[in-house]
């Protein structure tokens, strides 16, 4: 509200000018059922030319596959990682990537259950392939935990879940600080608003290995806002330029989609 009242972007509260002009999108492909709806939704990723996926596994037989369609259908230049989503055990987490070397996967998130921080520890200490943590965050002994005994290489860091803008720039600080990488992860079915929150911490810190967020309209038969904040060919959108968050509302969209309780303006 205050970045809108001055009339600049939200990021302008922290840096006079963005280390960068624009960014790339990762995308994400959830969990889908039948080799031929999976096909279909990599072959617009392939239509809109994106340079790294991220594709949804729950079982080592099943997961081989997937990548193995993942390459097939986009080539050798694609980043690929894996979100595991705790579906194996850290042994079950080796075999995985031992057994997906013909696929150079990039990255596994996720792989054991949350609570799991020994074989999280484990599997980072004895595998090539960089370990993400997600869930492994929100345990007890929190992420700090995490980053002073090293049990990953790399944080997803939601908005959502970190709470808010000034708590994930602090987790992405105290991360890379200590020798860890971030994404900026995003949910697939989220509004533009959070979306855009996302585009500003990027544009604060802009060394995120990935980049999630900003699938809008390519998911949803609706947004709550009338710009179209979905990335473009190449995974690239650029740097936020209007005021506050750089979006404004439809409150036709809200009245239609829910409840409006109150406006504040």
């Amino acid at each position: 509200m205050w970045a809108r009242a001055k009339s600049v972007p939200l990021w302008r509260l922290f840096s006079e000018t963005p280390p960068e002009t624009a960014f790339t999108y990762s995308a994400v492909l959830p969990l889908v059922h039948g080799e031929a709806a999976f096909t279909e939704a990599l072959d617009l990723i392939r239509i809109i030319r994106m340079n790294a996926i991220k594709v949804k596994v729950s079982d080592i037989a099943g997961g081989l596959k997937t990548l193995t369609l993942c390459r097939k259908h986009l080539g050798a230049a694609v980043d690929i990682r894996v979100d595991a989503n705790a579906a194996f055990s850290a042994e079950e987490a080796l075999e995985f990537i031992q057994a997906a070397a013909p696929s150079r996967l990039s990255a596994l998130e996720q792989p054991v259950p949350k609570d799991d921080l020994e074989g999280l520890a484990w599997l980072t200490r004895n595998t090539e392939v960089p370990i993400i943590a997600d869930e492994s965050m929100y345990t007890e002994r929190g992420v700090d935990y995490l980053i002073a005994h090293r049990i990953c290489n790399g944080l997803n860091v939601r908005l959502s879940s970190c709470g808010g803008i000034l708590r994930s720039l602090r987790v992405i600080d105290h991360a890379t600080e200590n020798g860890l990488f971030f994404q900026i992860g995003g949910h697939v079915g989220e509004s533009a608003i959070l979306s855009m929150a996302g585009r500003h911490v990027a544009t604060l810190r802009p060394t995120m290995r990935y980049l999630e967020g900003s699938f809008s309209r390519y998911v949803l038969s609706e947004d709550i806002t009338p710009q179209n904040i979905s990335f473009v060919e190449g995974g690239r959108a650029d740097v936020p330029s209007g005021p506050g968050l750089g979006i404004d509302i439809d409150l036709d969209v809200l009245t239609r989609r829910g409840r409006v309780i109150q406006v504040v303006s």
